[in-house]
């Protein structure tokens, strides 16, 4: 038999490798992960390229890619490696504590998620929270160091593993995250047990919230499939380990895909509304494309500089005993003047207070309760009340206190005398939404049924069903991520909730210009957004 020389085998060897190394960059998936439309009338796209096995796709640029909104060819657009100083990341990091994980595998994920939390920059955020007969937040979004303090206090000790109510509220925090950048890192060892989500809840949950999950499983028990499905839908990765010891590896490669993203910018100039945009992708002769809804929001127009009031020069000082009516008898009929004037002031702030003070002698039942005085409209954050303020631009409101809503282009406008005030659901200076809002009457003595992390719309009538055992509040206001518009419920409320004078069976999708009545409180829903559909 004839000899195969060496620099045969070495041309062979060079041939396969180069072979594999072309399969594996053969493009396999493109995400558009998030799309903000940004104050100065651009639009940042952030994209994920993956081959087929799942690795970046590294040193793409422009030419790559071709886009087209609404039908038409945007020209000129760039590209660039996401970094976190121009797009930085909000992070829920989503940790199984349950009694499986007792023991080496806590230890070895939390060694992963420290190793993960070391590469992440300073400007990115990162929130902690832990699933198992319950779900936890160990910490809101904060810096990686408080993260870091709060894992090594963490245990895994609890019966059930309430994996599908876990995914349902990290989604949910991370839409609400610091930054418009956001992804959702879970981890688990098992499969759900006892959650009070279901796993289709979950799945319509994921549907156009572009917020990717990366989804770890490990060892024989791990919900494989639900971990691929979520992964999937999301636009995010599902990654596998046998054991626990493998897990560093897992949070190492998330970390790759985080950082070798794409920030795609364009100018767009449109009228505000709701656009579809279509990038494609060609690479080594291969195409794959990707579709994303987006809402832009214009620039709002310089604000004008404040008119110049006329200031009159003060006349020339008067040297005593010149001029005309000059000296001691100017200044004695000026002190006339203002003698008067302090003593009928006094004399109305006596009246004032002499008419309240016998108001309250005789209203029947004493003083006003306290939450009667309180204002017509507030809302609730983080458990803390703030006033609803008619915006500026508005004359008749003598409140000087900070305005939390504006009108912007959606929201909900409530006729309160002497002007009516806005609730604005769409933060247009942060292309943000408000994504679930409660509306409800305040009472003080239970306050603990308000949810710190909910969002409230205090209107103070009679009428308005406060929380209980049984709902969260009077009517619930929610954006629906898929169709960009917001929906009403009723959360069983006693006096009811209609939508334009029919009564609401069911969660409804709201309409420019629809009326919807709680009790006796009439609110209107405007939309002034511009709802385009895509021309192919």
């Amino acid at each position: 038999m004839r000899r195969i020389g060496f620099p045969f085998i070495l041309t062979f060897i060079l041939i396969v490798a180069l072979l594999g190394s072309a399969a594996a960059q053969e493009p396999g998936t493109l995400h558009l992960l998030d799309t903000t439309s940004k104050s100065d009338n651009q639009v940042d796209m952030v994209v994920s390229v993956l081959d087929k096995e799942g690795t970046p796709l590294k040193g793409l640029t422009a030419a790559n890619f071709t886009l087209w909104v609404e039908g038409r060819e945007v020209k000129g657009f760039s590209l660039e490696p996401v970094s976190s100083a121009k797009s930085p990341l909000s992070v829920i990091l989503a940790l199984d504590v349950s009694g499986s994980m007792k023991g080496a595998p806590f230890a070895a994920a939390k060694k992963a998620v420290g190793v993960f939390l070391d590469q992440l920059e300073k400007d990115d955020q990162v929130a902690l929270l832990t699933f198992g007969s319950s779900v936890q937040l160990a910490t809101n979004f904060t810096k990686k160091h408080v993260v870091r303090d709060a894992l090594e206090n963490l245990e895994a000790n609890e019966k059930w593993t309430w994996l599908y109510q876990a995914t349902y509220e990290a989604l949910e925090r991370a839409a609400r995250g610091p930054t418009s950048r956001a992804a959702v890192v879970l981890l688990t060892d098992g499969k759900d047990e006892g959650s009070p989500r279901t796993e289709a809840e979950v799945m319509s949950r994921l549907k156009g919230a572009q917020i990717p999950i990366y989804a770890l499983g490990f060892g024989p028990q791990a919900q494989v499939d639900y971990l691929k499905n979520i992964a999937g839908a999301s636009g995010g990765a599902f990654l596998f380990a046998p054991s626990s010891e493998e897990l560093s590896n897992l949070y190492t490669i998330v970390y790759d895909h985080l950082k070798n993203q794409y920030l795609l910018s364009f100018p767009f100039d449109n009228p505000g509304g709701l656009y579809t945009g279509i990038l494609k992708l060609n690479y080594q002769g291969k195409e794959l494309d990707a579709q994303r809804r987006f809402l832009h929001v214009r620039a709002q127009p310089a604000a004008m500089p404040p008119i110049a009031v006329p200031v009159t020069p003060p006349a020339p000082a008067t040297a005593p005993g010149t001029g005309s009516g000059a000296g001691t008898g100017e200044t004695w009929f000026t002190m006339q003047y203002l003698l008067i004037g302090l003593l009928i002031l006094g004399v109305v702030s006596l009246g004032t207070v002499g008419t309240i003070f016998l108001r309250r002698r005789v209203r029947p039942g004493g003083p006003v309760p306290a939450s009667r005085q309180a204002d017509p409209v507030r809302e609730m954050v983080q458990g803390k009340l703030h006033p609803v303020n008619t915006p500026s631009g508005f004359s008749g409101d003598p409140r000087t206190t900070r305005i939390i809503s504006s009108p912007g282009q959606v929201g909900l406008r409530i006729d309160v005398p002497p002007v009516p005030i806005y609730f604005g659901l769409l933060d247009e200076a942060n292309n943000r939404n408000l994504t679930d809002i409660i509306i409800t009457r305040y009472d003080p003595d239970i306050q603990e049924r308000y949810a710190s992390e909910s969002h409230y719309l205090i209107l103070e009538d009679k009428t308005i069903s406060r929380p209980n055992e049984e709902r969260a509040g009077h009517a619930r206001v929610f954006f629906d991520a898929e169709t960009q518009r917001y929906k009403i419920e009723d959360l069983g409320s006693f006096s009811g909730t209609k939508l334009n004078d029919v009564a609401l069976t069911g969660s409804t999708s709201l309409e420019n210009g629809d009326v919807i009545t709680l009790g006796v409180v009439i609110l209107n829903y405007y939309d002034k957004r511009v709802f385009t559909e895509t021309k192919y």
